[in-house]
């Protein structure tokens, strides 16, 4: 599996989750989260996105704001565009 899958395959998973809490929380503003990766290597949690309100700890930074008047899909096709261009993968990566 070629590293822009991996990236739509976690993003996919956020955003279905992001989607659940978004229904029910319409009015809260979400953004995605992601953690940065030492030099020279993948992210740690570089697979694991998160579209939340807060971020889990202090470890992890923004990316961007979710609109709730996105789509799953376009969260996903934002989401993984932003992924790709931060610092969570290797810059020596072949694939990204």
């Amino acid at each position: 599996m070629d590293i822009r899958t991996k990236i739509e395959n976690a993003m996919r998973a956020a955003a279905d989750d992001w989607f659940r809490r978004a229904c029910r929380e319409p009015f809260l503003k979400y953004y995605l989260f992601y953690k940065e990766s030492p030099t020279g290597q993948d992210g740690p949690l570089f697979w694991t996105p998160i579209i939340d309100t807060e971020p889990p700890n202090d470890a992890w930074k923004i990316a961007c704001a979710v609109s709730t008047a996105w789509t799953t899909d376009q969260v996903v096709m934002k989401g993984s565009e932003i992924l790709r261009k931060l610092p969570i993968l290797n810059i020596d990566h072949p694939s990204a």
